[in-house]
């Protein structure tokens, strides 16, 4: 009778145990559902902290898969960012595509999030599943301050996102015209010749584009104004056969060999008066 009293007993404690545990479970759960809501609603550090002292999941995702550090770095709630890393959030949790914390504060363009998250020890070279990593996306939004930053943290400069576009950070920049952000990885060393698959480099590229500051920086910093594609063409073919005559002045000036590129050349293809004179002047 008395080891079955004890087992009966035994029984009630393991049973009360499970309640307990489900109900603390689910209380946890409404309590991370709050939290969500009042980063989204952009409410107060106060509300965010009192939340996390509830126990609330820093982690929680939601259904459109952001998470409230997810959401404070596309706010730039710096902050709350703060506490809910505090509260141990992962800082490189990725989401689905693989966007990161970090990655989402350079694609708003949230320079002290960066700054914060850096001096957080994130991962900035951790790329997303396109290959993409901080500084390849701050170059290709033109953030030249953001940048500077990941350069000074010690980001991979010259790290080439997936195949098949095997592009750096500086060639993005130089596909895109942002002078500023060329300048930034220019002055940290970037290698300025190093190319594509298919040997695209960014002189080749802001020739073709028509970036104009952009290929001065670049020939400043003594890119190789002759290096080609595989196809054989160069920054002077690719600049005349699209009438870029600035370019074009640039780069004779700059010593580019005119008869260096493809059979046809640049004089036979060009049909823009401007840069036919510019090039029979050389």
């Amino acid at each position: 009778a008395a080891v079955a009293c004890i087992r009966g007993c035994a029984h009630t404690f393991l049973a009360k145990s499970a309640v307990s545990r489900y109900i603390a479970a689910r209380n946890r759960d409404k309590v991370s559902a709050q939290l969500l809501k009042a980063v989204r609603n952009d409410l107060g550090p106060i509300v965010i902290d009192t939340l996390l002292q509830r126990r609330a999941f820093p982690d929680v995702v939601g259904e459109d898969c952001f998470t409230p550090a997810l959401l404070a770095c596309v706010m730039g709630r710096v902050e709350v960012a703060r506490l809910l890393l505090g509260a141990r959030a992962d800082i490189d949790k990725p989401d689905e595509t693989g966007e990161t914390l970090l990655f989402t504060a350079c694609s708003y363009g949230h320079t002290e999030a960066v700054q914060f998250l850096c001096g957080a020890r994130a991962d900035f070279d951790k790329p997303k599943n396109n290959g993409w990593t901080s500084l390849h996306l701050a170059s290709h939004q033109g953030h030249a301050e953001i940048a500077q930053l990941l350069c000074h943290t010690r980001a991979d400069i010259d790290k080439p996102n997936n195949k098949p576009l095997s592009a750096t950070p500086l060639l993005i920049a130089s596909q895109f015209g942002y002078a500023g952000v060329a300048l930034v990885l220019c002055r940290a060393s970037a290698d300025i010749d190093k190319s594509t698959d298919n040997g695209v480099t960014p002189l080749l590229m802001a020739s073709e584009r028509g970036h104009a500051v952009v290929a001065q920086f670049l020939c400043r910093a003594r890119a190789d104004i002759d290096k080609c594609r595989s196809d054989g063409v160069g920054p002077l073919f690719m600049a005349s056969q699209s009438g870029h005559a600035e370019i074009v002045q640039l780069l004779c000036e700059s010593g580019a060999d005119i008869d260096k590129h493809r059979s046809d050349g640049p004089l036979v293809i060009v049909g823009m008066a401007e840069v036919a004179q510019i090039l029979r002047q050389v």
